[in-house]
């Protein structure tokens, strides 16, 4: 296709024409090379990301028409101060951030405690510090798969609101004991393919029966407690912990 484009006629107007042509294509192809900022608009404000850094270029308070900001596979890699500040996003409901290059993240979204769902999905986080979420009580989806997480933040065992919990695709090995004793609302919670070895019998004691529960592609030496809902999913072959002696 490259080729027919750019070979031109002998002569004539159909000469002129594929020099036009021509000159498109270049055109075209700088365009394509030329480095793209990520817009987004929230209410009265303007967000854009340049060479990995989301800043707020418009606006101060983003107005009660802000409530679902999409910040998705942005190139995001940090957060500048008060890009995400709750004096200004004081009626977000919905931020999601999946996706980005995030290695950590700022107190500031700690703050914006109107939130309901926080995706932070597919980034590079290896910790969370454990009072992150202790103003975020408000949330009913949390979703911080997919990161390098090695630990939970304590934090989190006080979402009481939190419905839909997705933890999978990290590097778990352990769920505290009592962990999600708090979570009594939750209908779906993800913990597939970490790689936990111990969950206590009575981990998922306090989440309704009804709940979808999710521990497939865990580390192999896990074992199944008979006391856990019928709801849990795992892999077939998993031993079942009452088989396994004291001593083991």
């Amino acid at each position: 296709m490259l080729r027919r484009f750019m070979t031109q006629p002998a002569g004539g107007a159909g000469a002129g024409a594929g020099g036009a042509w021509l000159s498109m294509l270049l055109v075209m192809l700088m365009l394509l090379h030329q480095p793209v900022q990520a817009q987004t608009t929230c209410g009265f404000c303007t967000f854009n990301v340049s060479n990995g850094v989301l800043v707020k270029t418009v606006g101060g308070d983003c107005g009660t028409n802000c409530t679902n900001l999409p910040l998705s596979r942005k190139g995001i890699s940090s957060i500048a101060d008060g890009a995400l500040t709750a004096s200004d996003l004081t009626s977000l409901k919905s931020l999601d951030l999946g996706g980005n290059q995030l290695t950590s993240l700022p107190t500031s979204i700690s703050g914006l405690t109107s939130l309901t769902d926080l995706n932070l999905y597919g980034n590079s986080l290896t910790s969370i510090s454990d009072g992150f979420f202790d103003k975020l009580t408000g949330l009913t989806f949390l979703n911080i798969g997919y990161n390098q997480l090695t630990s939970l933040p304590t934090s989190i065992s006080g979402l009481t609101s939190l419905t839909s919990l997705f933890l999978y695709g990290n590097s778990l090995t352990s769920i505290s004991d009592g962990f999600f004793d708090k979570l009594t609302s939750l209908q779906q919670l993800y913990l597939s393919n970490n790689n936990i070895y111990c969950i206590d019998a009575a981990a998922f004691a306090s989440i309704p029966a009804s709940a979808s529960i999710y521990i497939t592609g865990n580390n192999a030496s896990l074992c199944v407690h008979p006391s856990w809902p019928a709801s849990v999913q795992y892999d077939t072959g998993l031993q079942n912990c009452s088989d396994i002696p004291a001593s083991a």
